[in-house]
């Protein structure tokens, strides 16, 4: 085993979602999208309703920076690696073999994100997606061991996340990542050290996304993430929303079995059951779960 394994197991495993549930809070007109289409959409990152989105991650990124060159733990060359527009530059990254030489490059992408819970039946959550619609929200649990029957049909380079909440734990996870290249950077391999700095950098840009923001905490929230590379921009389409802004999102395909759909408080149950039915049915959702809140909300 390489002496830079471990690195990238802590890299890649720390944000990583570990258990299968998926709850999607969202509103009729999108259930019935999705359960029609057999789709759910992804949003370019840029565009969330999160002001901070991304940039949360990378004020903290550059606080810890400080403190590590305070304490002289970082030389001006590795100050010069560690800049935040070449660490958290939207791009794919992959290997370059050129005979015995071995470097990385990168090449351009976009961030999309589909955004779920772990929460069921979540009060704030309802509060969110319902209000608008006069408390006629609705949730849909999905598994996503049964989203992809064939992953080579969609995207293949589709990340799970949970995201942080806490700034302890986004601290320590940063440190460890920071303290493992420091690790390798005093061993003076110049490969390893290359291949660490590489590890770093994937987990930097993923923790762009899984970090957020503590005061969001009560959304839970699993992020589905996908890269598309500039020349896959021929998937993105554009929608408008209700500022009048065109939102770019991307379409991936998904197979839905035995869902578990919830209804938020105060809606009229019976008969949004009822229409549920035949309309799940009509779309050859064959099993499937209807359930109704038990938030005890009065108004």
């Amino acid at each position: 085993m390489a002496k830079y394994d471990y690195v990238k197991e802590d890299f890649i495993f720390d944000c990583e979602y570990k258990d299968y549930n998926l709850v999607h809070y969202t509103s009729f007109e999108g259930l019935k999208g999705i359960i029609e289409n057999k789709e759910i959409w992804f949003t370019k990152a840029e565009f969330f309703n999160d002001t901070t989105e991304g940039m949360y991650f990378e004020s903290l990124y550059k606080v810890i920076i400080n403190e590590y060159k305070e304490m002289q733990l970082l030389s001006n060359e590795l100050l010069d690696l560690l800049k935040t527009d070449i660490v958290f530059r939207d791009c794919l990254l992959h290997w370059q073999i050129s005979g015995v030489n071995k470097q990385f490059d990168a090449l351009p992408c976009d961030v999309f994100i589909c955004s779920f819970s772990k929460k069921e039946d979540c009060l704030p959550m309802w509060n969110y997606y319902g209000k608008a619609a006069k408390m006629k929200g609705v949730s849909i649990k999905l598994d996503r061991r049964n989203l992809w029957k064939d992953e080579k049909d969609s995207f293949n380079n589709i990340r799970t996340f949970e995201v942080i909440y806490d700034e302890k734990k986004q601290r320590s996870i940063l440190k460890t990542a920071l303290d493992n290249l420091l690790k390798n950077k005093k061993a003076k391999d110049k490969m390893e050290f290359k291949t660490a700095y590489y590890y770093f950098i994937e987990q930097m840009r993923k923790m762009k996304y899984a970090c957020k923001n503590p005061c969001f905490a009560y959304e839970n929230e699993i992020r589905l993430i996908v890269y598309i590379s500039k020349s896959e921009n021929k998937y993105i389409e554009y929608r408008i929303n209700k500022q009048g802004i065109l939102i770019p999102f991307i379409k991936i395909k998904i197979e839905i079995d035995n869902p578990i759909i919830s209804v938020a408080p105060l809606a009229n149950y019976e008969l949004i059951k009822k229409s549920l039915e035949g309309f799940l049915l009509k779309n050859d959702v064959k099993q499937f779960s209807i359930e109704q809140s038990k938030c005890p909300v009065r108004w």
